[in-house]
């Protein structure tokens, strides 16, 4: 499950929505603050495997609250022809199949950071083993989850053009109103994704902040000799871990001068993404893959198409992904 971006600009109870309708700054201001919370978690390297325990579970408890509420208040449900034969083209694409590829950037964003484990190798025992099995678990537990998820909120949806067109300024903010008919009720079950979504970017600012460091070790970055270091009493890489959560504060600013240029870097992040997936990729092809240390997942033939179809679907991900 992966919580709205946007925040919301109206409350489902206002009487007036222009005037609760707040101006871009206050959604930045909103957006710094939580991103401040959440850098405040990597300051203290020990308290780190609880916090990512703690927010497995509690992604995992929002699935099953969500998943069980809403439907078994929706009434009535939507058809089954609805829900799986129904589609609705709003893009401005008059072509069904490129809106259908355009949207696929949001299913996208939920396998974005599944690289994040890799970055935590060093900090990892026996991570040739135990990284690609927290990246497969993702990936299943991910899929699992998103599945039944979509299915039954898909099902409980009351109103489309509502929900579509809501004051809310989130989607899935006013389906849970729909459903429940509850304001606090509706505002209880998107706390629960913002918290989830909230040990997301703690999760974040734990690998980018060892990304930065490693990158710093290499000499790889300006001021390199104090962004290498670690903090012993703390046991964080503290340099890196500031200066990485000062970058993604700069760029949130961007969506002060325009959304727009905001929406196409956020878009980007997944091509970008891609591509550095690519370049060892073909890196390895190029030098030979007999020629690297095979490991306990090596796939042999299989690995290889896998590193061919990686390729393509980065290569039509840079096309596809371009268009708004």
């Amino acid at each position: 499950m992966i919580p709205q971006t946007s925040l919301p600009r109206v409350s489902p109870c206002s009487a007036d929505p222009d005037a609760s309708v707040p101006k871009p700054w206050h959604t930045v201001v909103a957006y710094e603050l939580i991103n401040l919370f959440c850098y405040l978690f990597n300051c203290w390297g020990k308290i780190l495997p609880a916090v990512a325990k703690a927010t497995l579970y509690i992604s995992l408890l929002s699935f099953f609250v969500i998943l069980v509420t809403v439907p078994a208040c929706a009434k009535p449900h939507a058809s089954a022809s609805f829900v799986f034969g129904h589609f609705v083209n709003s893009t401005g694409w008059k072509s069904d199949g490129i809106a259908f590829i355009v949207g696929l950037i949001n299913p996208n964003w939920i396998f974005a950071c599944l690289d994040s484990a890799t970055h935590l190798a060093e900090e990892v025992p026996q991570p040739e083993r135990n990284i690609p099995i927290a990246i497969m678990a993702t990936v299943g537990i991910g899929f699992v989850t998103a599945w039944f998820y979509c299915v039954a909120m898909f099902f409980s949806i009351q109103d489309l053009d509502a929900l579509l067109n809501s004051s809310t300024g989130v989607p899935i903010l006013e389906l849970y109103y729909q459903a429940l008919s509850n304001k606090a009720g509706a505002i209880v079950l998107e706390t629960l994704l913002i918290v989830t979504g909230m040990g997301c970017l703690i999760a974040c600012h734990t690998w980018q902040s060892r990304l930065a460091w490693a990158f710093a070790r290499d000499r790889g970055v300006p001021c390199h000799q104090w962004v290498s270091t670690v903090n012993v009493k703390l046991d964080v890489p503290m340099w890196a871990h500031f200066a990485s959560s000062l970058i993604v504060a700069l760029l949130g600013l961007l969506y002060l001068g325009s959304s727009t240029a905001f929406n196409s870097m956020v878009t980007a992040c997944i091509a970008l993404l891609y591509i550095s997936y690519s370049v060892p990729v073909i890196c390895m092809l190029y030098r030979g893959r007999d020629n690297i240390k095979h490991g306990p997942f090596w796939l042999g033939k299989w690995g290889l198409a896998a590193n061919y179809i990686t390729l393509a679907w980065t290569l039509f991900c840079l096309v596809m992904y371009s268009f708004p």
